[in-house]
């Protein structure tokens, strides 16, 4: 029974403690309001933000179009990527799916057993090799 009365206790005490860290914050917080209110009510204000001093940064204007016209995904892309010799000089290729493995968008693959190279671009899965 006394080691049941020792684990209450015990507990009891470690809550109270974490309980009270807890509200020092608010606390804190509470003086900060109060002190605010006062300050409001004898005329003073608050020492101002430097950063509320300086004027707004105004941002380019971006307009957003769509079309509702269905239209085939293979004729509606516009981002491509061109490998030029410089690029090919680079890499230096091995076979054909190295020169696609650093082009954003592709995938490319060889299996062991086939000879060929598997090339998929990404929205393009549907419209054949």
């Amino acid at each position: 029974m006394t080691t049941t009365t020792n684990t209450t206790l015990m507990a009891s005490t470690a809550l109270a403690f974490v309980l009270g860290l807890c509200a020092v914050p608010f606390a804190s917080a509470q003086e900060q309001d109060q002190e605010k209110k006062a300050a409001a009510k004898a005329g003073r204000l608050a020492p101002a933000n430097p950063a509320q001093n300086q004027p707004a940064t105004m941002l380019d204007v971006i307009t957003i179009s769509a079309t509702m016209i269905k239209t085939a995904v293979i004729e509606s892309m516009a981002a491509i990527s061109a490998i030029d010799q410089d690029e090919l000089d680079r890499i230096q290729p091995d076979t054909a799916a190295d020169i696609f493995r650093t082009t954003p968008g592709v995938a490319a693959s060889m299996n062991g057993d086939d000879p060929a190279t598997a090339i998929n671009i990404r929205g393009l899965e549907q419209y054949g090799r």
